[in-house]
């Protein structure tokens, strides 16, 4: 039986064996580890976790989760799903690639990885397509790639580019996450965990020491919450009864009625897989309902992940000051 896992330490030894095997470019699959020795391999596989998160990533990178596949107990491969495209990213490698090591090759095991890689892609990329690439030279992987619903949409300096369509069920009106307000014990669960999170970026961005900066984010936190000259909602992101995250927004009006996100929060078992961008668009379609003309929210310099999600979803900058921006997208609007 086929199935993928992501990389973990309790499959370390053979992780490794299979990692170090792989050479550093074949077909276009790039691997960073080839030769790599079993000491070395424990900070590598420490990398790839961390990577799945968006930590530590470099400018320009994306998150991305490594998957190993299986054959029964047998480890046969390799795979990485990138969360979402950047501008290189969509004319090039896209979302997925894959490795099947050689003597297992030819034999179904890459169509049904693909398969099981974008069941699980699914939750996770924001783009309404999968992009895919393939070398020209290398038929079977195109072949993979049109097995699973697969189109070949240009070929360019001897690479196939492919597209999937995602399953009609994706859209955000069939999906079953919901906006509802926040009970007390939510807002203060959610109020803890921002304070937290402001202070880290205010240190991060401000050179606040660690002990000044959580003051200073509670300060400014309590600063906005007693604003009355707007609306204040408190969302929280309800997904078949569990709790996915929150939202904070006020509405608000200068030249139009807008809604502005205060602070997102997805919890930790829902990052990468899609659910920020889906509760900013709960918060878009709520504030549209109430009249609003724009939605705005602010981010750090620093922050190129979010500004990236955010960018994703059709927010333009607006306005910078210091190290942050002003992001805003149009709604309400044919």
């Amino acid at each position: 039986m086929i199935y993928i896992r992501e990389a973990n330490f309790d499959d370390f030894e053979k992780e490794w064996l299979l990692v170090r095997s792989i050479p550093t470019d074949e077909n276009g699959y790039i691997n960073r580890w080839y030769g790599i020795s079993r000491k070395e391999f424990d900070k590598a596989l420490y990398m790839m976790i961390e990577e799945a998160e968006g930590i530590g990533l470099k400018p320009g990178y994306v998150p991305e989760t490594t998957f190993f596949i299986w054959n029964d107990l047998e480890m046969i491969g390799q795979a990485k799903l990138r969360h979402y495209l950047t501008d290189s990213l969509r004319k090039g490698s896209g979302h997925i690639g894959y490795w099947i090591s050689p003597q297992y090759r030819g034999r179904g095991y890459g169509t049904e990885a693909l398969r099981q890689l974008l069941k699980y892609a699914e939750n996770v990329v924001p783009e309404k397509e999968f992009y895919l690439r393939a070398d020209k030279s290398n038929d079977a992987s195109v072949k993979v790639m049109l097995k699973n619903g697969g189109r070949v949409v240009g070929e360019k300096n001897g690479k196939v580019f492919v597209r999937i369509a995602k399953p009609d069920w994706w859209s955000l009106e069939r999906n079953n996450t919901v906006l509802r307000d926040m009970t007390d014990a939510e807002k203060k669960d959610f109020t803890e965990k921002i304070t937290k999170h402001f202070a880290e970026a205010l240190a991060e961005n401000q050179a606040e020491t660690k002990e000044n900066s959580l003051a200073a984010a509670a300060g400014i936190l309590d600063e906005i919450m007693a604003d009355e000259s707007a609306e204040h909602c408190f969302k929280t992101a309800d997904t078949g009864g569990n709790v996915a995250g929150y939202i904070w927004y006020k509405l608000a009006d200068d030249e139009v009625r807008y809604a502005y996100t205060v602070y997102l929060y997805v919890e930790a078992g829902y990052r990468g897989k899609g659910f920020g961008g889906q509760i900013l668009k709960l918060a878009e379609k709520e504030a549209a309902e109430s009249g609003c003309k724009e939605c705005r929210l602010c981010v750090w310099e620093s922050n190129w992940v979010a500004r990236r999600l955010y960018e994703g979803l059709g927010y333009v900058p607006r306005e910078t000051t210091g190290r942050k921006t002003i992001m805003m997208k149009k709604i309400g609007e044919e």
